[in-house]
């Protein structure tokens, strides 16, 4: 029997395509789908969480539960890795686990921990929710397809300076990303939080917060550059620049949410990346 990974590729590209060409046309398809999100983002920030309400009516005739919107739209991230490593466990060597089991920590942490520890109401908007889908999918499929199938790494790999270097930034990233989500929660959980601006919105600090205002966005993209320096394949460098490109517009657009709502708002504080944007 066909295993998962076939039966994806074979549905999507036929047969005749080698595991490299698989990955460039995967990258060509992500690559078109960022450039998409960097001019929407030009003109307004992708409807979802603190902008659902400011998005056009068409995006929000129809919501969902912002939890399962979080759960459905990140898993597959996790699944599909997972299934294909299981699927080529006999195949795999450390330093391919390692990499697939950095990609799973984080989509299993925004899975399946970070909506559940929620203390925002907002529904999503469906379509949203539907494009988050589709690149957690691809994305998903891309990253474990290029790491099992495409790249020769072998144990050396564990002690290159690229590798380690590139997984202490990942979790430097990781815990940034934590602790910053961790910090809003707690915003969201004060009593005084409708006074705060719109939406009950408060001003975050501490933590990195002390020098951007959208640290949980720096610690992801910190965390996928570590990745892409760990993994050095085209496809994680791709997604290095998906996320710098993505999370970095939606980090000015935080920035300038805060700017506007608060007069006292500190002037030092950069947008995503201290003391640079």
């Amino acid at each position: 029997m066909a295993d998962l990974h076939s039966r994806m590729i074979l549905l999507f590209f036929g047969d005749g395509y080698s595991n490299e060409e698989i990955t460039f046309s995967l990258v060509r398809i992500g690559t078109i789908f960022m450039v998409l999100q960097f001019l929407i983002s030009l003109f307004r920030p992708v409807p979802y969480g603190r902008y659902t309400e400011e998005s056009p009516r068409f995006l929000t005739l129809f919501n969902i539960n912002n939890r399962l919107a979080w759960i459905v739209q990140e898993c597959p991230a996790f699944f599909i890795p997972l299934v294909f490593a299981v699927q080529a466990r006999k195949e795999l060597c450390l330093p391919q686990w390692i990499l697939l089991s950095a990609f799973m920590l984080h989509y299993f942490q925004r899975s399946f921990i970070y909506p559940l520890l929620m203390r925002s109401n907002n529904a999503s908007p469906f379509l949203s929710t539907l494009a988050a889908v589709f690149f957690c999918s691809h994305n998903g499929i891309l990253q474990s397809h290029t790491i099992i199938y495409t790249v020769n790494y072998c144990e050396t790999e564990l002690m290159s300076s690229w590798f380690i270097g590139g997984l202490a930034l990942f979790a430097f990233g990781f815990v940034v990303n934590i602790d910053a989500d961790h910090r809003l929660r707690l915003l969201r959980s004060s009593k005084e939080s409708a006074k705060g601006g719109k939406s009950g919105y408060k001003i975050p600090h501490g933590g990195l917060f002390r020098f951007v205002s959208a640290a949980n966005y720096f610690g992801e993209i910190c965390e996928w550059a570590g990745y892409a320096i760990a993994a050095r394949n085209i496809a994680a460098l791709y997604f290095a620049a998906f996320s710098l490109v993505f999370l970095g517009m939606r980090g000015l657009h935080h920035h300038r949410f805060y700017q506007t709502k608060f007069k006292e708002y500190p002037r030092n504080r950069k947008a995503v990346i201290p003391f640079i944007l």
